[in-house]
């Protein structure tokens, strides 16, 4: 018996050791190039990834939201969720004019804030983000402002950076924001880095709005962002090609990243699901629609806990709430490097927050009866990858 399991030892650690070898020779037929070009790394990567034929499992943990019951649980226009590194999560309501807070297990913990203009009130909260030390930041509309709350719901301070408006904000450092603001020097969004300690805010991207009625903007590029764990700035905003800026935390453009692509057709059933929209909501237009022959190169930049960059390179879109489309996610490392292509199908992501948060999936969803909630869903084979 000993002489069996000796042998199978062996066998089992020869299979480690040619197992290993594969990654790395894996690894190494990367057709990529990185180059140093101006003070920043360029990373270009081929159109195909390279770990083909990865997969990533999705399996729905947990949903908040119920249309009868306890009013902490019931949802009325849910807009923006954020994850703590405890797993708590956070809801903001755009119609209830609060936040409320549940537990990794969906339990409702507290409700923050209530309607009005005063300290601690929100007219219109959006964008949420937990720092470091606890403290909860939310966007309020009304006064253009980011409330501080303490871990427990208490009112602390006001934020008023120097922009135009917060359309929706990340938290870099203890002292930094970036801040997305309507453009006034042009129609648009503008990306700013703003320095609390000096109230300075330092503009590092544009994004110019097509403002033709006629037109179909659906598709169209538009700017997204997210922080990575050491408090780079991934954003994205595709009106080039497919490619992907880093920031550091000071501001200063560290990396490009890019992808050869194909564009992908609108479909017929997307130009129908837009047209059944239009004739529902808006019965009496009669200005003709011009569609995009195509989609952006992507719609989405965002990062998880692990340094991966996920694009979403691809959501349907979907009139029915209550019917599943494909979604495509682009799964990159740290280092810029195209690993692999995720598809999946889950009901409507198209203009839906998403975000990955200690290895869960979560994201806003529509039923049947136009309901929505927040969904969670545990991730199975995404922190594996990666280049050894």
């Amino acid at each position: 018996m000993k002489t069996i399991s000796r042998s199978l030892s062996i066998v089992a650690a020869l299979w480690l050791i040619i197992i290993g070898q594969n990654c790395k020779r894996r690894a190494g037929e990367w057709k990529g190039t990185i180059t140093e070009t101006n003070g920043f790394t360029i990373v270009r990567n081929p159109g195909e990834p390279l770990l083909k034929g990865a997969q990533i499992r999705f399996t729905q943990d947990l949903k908040i939201g119920q249309s009868t019951g306890k009013p902490e649980y019931m949802l009325s226009q849910p807009r923006d969720l954020y994850v703590d590194a405890e797993g708590n999560i956070y809801i903001s309501d755009l119609k209830e004019n609060n936040v409320r807070v549940f537990d990794n297990n969906g339990v409702h913990q507290r409700t923050i804030g209530r309607p009005g203009q005063g300290p601690g009130e929100f007219d219109g909260p959006g964008f949420i983000f937990v720092n470091q030390a606890g403290e909860i930041l939310v966007t309020n509309d009304g006064n253009r402002s980011i409330e501080v709350f303490s871990r427990e719901g208490i009112y602390q301070r006001q934020i008023q950076p120097k922009v135009f408006s917060i359309i929706k904000f990340v938290y870099a450092t203890e002292d930094v924001f970036f801040i997305m603001s309507y453009s006034l020097t042009s129609p648009g969004y503008e990306l700013y880095r703003y320095d609390t300690k000096s109230d300075k805010a330092a503009s590092l991207a544009l994004w110019t709005l097509n403002l033709d009625m006629s037109r179909v903007s659906l598709f169209d590029p538009i700017m997204s962002f997210s922080v990575m764990p050491d408090g780079q700035l991934v954003y994205g905003c595709p009106k080039d090609g497919y490619e992907i800026a880093i920031f550091n935390p000071q501001g200063r453009l560290a990396k490009k990243i890019f992808r050869e692509w194909t564009p992908r057709p609108v479909t017929d059933r997307e130009k129908e699901s837009i047209l059944a929209q239009r004739r529902k909501n808006l019965p009496a237009q009669k200005v003709p629609i011009d569609f995009p022959k195509f989609h952006a190169p992507y719609y989405a930049v965002n990062t998880d806990d692990d340094g991966h960059i996920i694009v979403q390179a691809f959501s349907e879109y979907l009139d029915d709430p209550g019917q599943r489309s494909e979604s495509i996610f682009d799964i990159f490392d740290r280092e810029g490097r195209y690993l692999a292509e995720i598809r999946c199908s889950l009901k409507g992501l198209y203009e839906k927050p998403i975000l990955w948060k200690n290895g869960k999936f979560y994201t806003i969803e529509q039923d049947e009866e136009g309901y929505l909630s927040i969904v969670r869903y545990a991730v199975e084979g995404l922190a594996q990858l990666k280049i050894d």
